[in-house]
């Protein structure tokens, strides 16, 4: 089975009445294949749908260029200036219709909550340390570590120092797991693996945040502005094996697939 986790309040059993402070809570379902994929269930305080406002946002409209010769290409990625906050900064080197790969040296804090409605996000801090805010609640990452952050997460990251922070940023299309092959039968990780369990950590403590909150939600390459009546990061408690997920560095005979450890 996948690592499972529980943080917070959470009713006895699934899908049955859960109150707090007198007040009934909303239970949603978090997921990529509705009821037959891996899952979290989470409580929220408010109705989580609930927007005052929508409205058109920035486009992030790059393609493939589509080359009539193979030619060699030099990637200065360390010639790049500093410009925007870790989602706006980031620029594109190699994209496809799978995946996109590129760079981010951000010159200041993100302030906007973002989420990614098209993709799974894996971050390497090459440089810098800080906190990845979410719906999940809290997690502390440091130099060289991979952040993993499912589609659909609310997120905000918090540097230390953007200025001194780089960060290497894929945009997946596919769902981001262990390969099937690192799997026993019962889904524990194999000794063959370049990871364990151990190197997989998850947030610590809930965030809390209160009113109305703007979203940036980024679609097929457009961004739309939502202005939420509830802020997202009204979760009492939530459980389940999908959330956002820091590990450490690849180790020597780490793969190219999957989440690598030092």
């Amino acid at each position: 089975m996948r690592p499972y986790k529980r943080l917070g309040d959470v009713p006895r059993k699934r899908h049955m009445r859960f109150q707090t402070d007198g007040r009934m809570l909303y239970e949603e379902l978090f997921g990529r294949e509705g009821f037959s994929g891996p899952s979290s269930l989470l409580y929220h305080r408010n109705m989580p749908e609930g927007a005052q406002d929508v409205s058109e946002g920035p486009a992030d409209l790059m393609t493939p260029e589509h080359e009539q010769v193979h030619e060699n290409a030099h990637l200065k990625g360390y010639e790049l200036t500093t410009n925007g906050d870790i989602v706006s900064a980031r620029k594109w080197l190699l994209l496809n219709d799978d995946i996109r790969i590129g760079l981010a040296v951000p010159a200041r804090q993100q302030e906007v909550l973002y989420v990614n409605g098209s993709a799974d996000e894996v971050l390497f801090v090459h440089m810098g340390k800080g906190v990845l805010h979410s719906q999940f609640g809290t997690l502390g990452f440091d130099r060289h570590d991979y952040l993993v952050i499912p589609r659909g997460t609310v997120y905000r990251i918090d540097l230390e120092q953007p200025t001194e922070s780089r960060v290497l940023c894929l945009e997946v299309s596919g769902f981001v797991d262990v390969p099937d092959r690192y799997r026993a039968r019962n889904g524990q990780l194999t000794e063959i693996a370049p990871y364990s369990e151990r190197d997989f950590r998850g947030p610590d403590a809930l965030e809390s945040g209160d009113g109305a909150a703007e979203v940036w939600l980024k679609r097929e390459n457009h961004v739309s502005r939502y202005m939420l009546d509830h802020h997202p990061w009204d979760v009492v408690g939530w459980d389940g094996t999908m959330r956002t997920t820091s590990s450490s560095a690849p180790s020597r005979r780490a793969s190219s697939t999957g989440i690598p450890r030092r």
